[in-house]
């Protein structure tokens, strides 16, 4: 029995030891939203398609005024049949990091409770399950089908890592 503890308390050390020396990753905080952006537009279906909105909309429509941020870059489908939408907005520091994911949160949840169920049925889960995502000082929204959001995000944490 005492082996066992003996043996146990072994791997309990070198596992601490292992987390330790893990490395934290570092994110970039140098690039624009607009760069950002345009490579994730290339990776959705109608990407290039997809209009820049205002700041004036972003805040009449989402209750976010952007001069609170670094920078900003919002897209929505204006015409067409789907409701695909996406942001990134780059934090001031960390502080504001989750205070914007709640107010994105807030927007994603008035946009479900505003929804009509006989509109564009096929379009709802896109919304329903749209998600944000922070790294780093950037937080991202979106309203993209599982895959494309999936892709979304990759792109965003491969193109901040260090």
């Amino acid at each position: 029995m005492k082996r066992f503890i003996r043996l146990c308390a072994l791997i309990l050390a070198l596992a601490l030891l292992f987390a330790s020396c893990a490395k934290t990753v570092k994110y970039r905080d140098d690039l624009t939203t607009s760069e950002i952006a345009d490579s994730i537009k290339q990776g959705i279906d109608g990407g290039d398609k997809l209009t820049e909105i205002s700041a004036s909309f972003i805040q009449s429509s989402m209750d976010i005024d952007v001069s609170e941020y670094a920078d900003y870059s919002v897209f929505i489908t204006v015409v067409g049949t789907n409701i695909n939408e996406f942001g990134i907005f780059k934090a001031k520091d960390d502080t504001q990091v989750d205070a914007l994911k709640e107010k994105l949160q807030s927007y994603i949840s008035l946009r479900n409770e505003a929804w009509m169920p006989e509109y564009l049925p096929d379009e709802y889960p896109k919304l329903k399950n749209a998600e944000i995502k922070s790294v780093g000082l950037y937080v991202m929204y979106a309203v993209l089908s599982d895959s494309e959001k999936e892709a979304a995000f990759k792109e965003l944490e491969e193109m901040l890592i260090q």
